[in-house]
């Protein structure tokens, strides 16, 4: 499938999920389902969307707390009164959170199925018209090229610094005070954001002038642009029944 394909059904798909309801989003669990099967043959794809939701447990966990007892409605516990959820927060909240899991699972079919100079090629393509308003695309692709290179030299960054602090952790007296470990926690996460970034700047200084070549842009056949008509036409139906 051509990356500008791969981007636009994307696009169409994370706007139904976003603004249907209940119906598209099992709609588009069935879709995802139907994309693993037919892309992801690797566990290690699995295991990296895994990592992906992971990291977003905060967002979630705060997105549960906001819907539940923030939104409007009928209690829960009626004996808790105004402290008790509400039966919509959690038809809101459930619906959030799975349709959040659903575009984070559809962006690593995107990603471990499509190479980062074949998404730029998209991307170009796609923000060819701005040029007709006087804005430099190339430009753009360009930044895009140098974020995703940044991003992957940053994870590997961090996997070392990670690491490193796994093999020889601080020497601090241990303690069964809960609130004494919470602080030790945030110290050592904010003492590894400061290497990060030390590095990070240090590796940005130290690297040399490099030409950068962008993709050929390259039109999608026509036939393959039914593939997101027809994703859109199937949240549609999908809507009316």
């Amino acid at each position: 499938m051509h990356p500008v394909i791969r981007i636009v059904t994307f696009l169409v798909f994370t706007l139904c999920v976003a603004f249907g309801d209940y119906p598209q989003l099992w709609f588009s669990v069935a879709v995802l389902l139907l994309f693993y099967l037919l892309t992801q043959s690797n566990t290690a794809h699995w295991s990296f969307t895994w990592r992906m939701l992971k990291r977003m447990r905060w967002l979630f966990l705060s997105m549960l707390v906001i819907y539940l007892w923030f939104t409007p409605g009928q209690a829960v516990i009626p004996l808790f009164d105004d402290y008790s959820p509400t039966w919509q927060g959690i038809k809101m909240a459930v619906y959030r959170i799975g349709s959040l899991i659903v575009i984070v699972m559809a962006v690593n079919i995107v990603i471990k199925s499509t190479s980062t100079e074949l998404i730029t090629s998209g991307l170009l393509w796609l923000l060819t018209p701005l040029r007709h308003v006087g804005l430099p695309h190339e430009r753009l692709a360009l930044r895009i090229i140098l974020t995703f290179n940044m991003i992957s030299e940053i994870q590997y960054e961090y996997d070392l610094l990670k690491r490193s602090k796994g093999v020889n952790p601080p020497n601090r007296q241990d303690t069964s005070n809960n609130s004494y470990d919470f602080m030790q926690r945030l110290d050592r996460l904010a003492e590894l954001g400061a290497n990060l970034f030390i590095n990070v700047v240090q590796k940005a200084q130290q690297t040399h002038e490099r030409s950068i070549e962008l993709p050929v842009e390259s039109a999608p056949p026509l036939y393959q642009w039914g593939m997101p008509l027809l994703l859109a036409g199937g949240f549609m139906l999908v809507k009316l029944f």
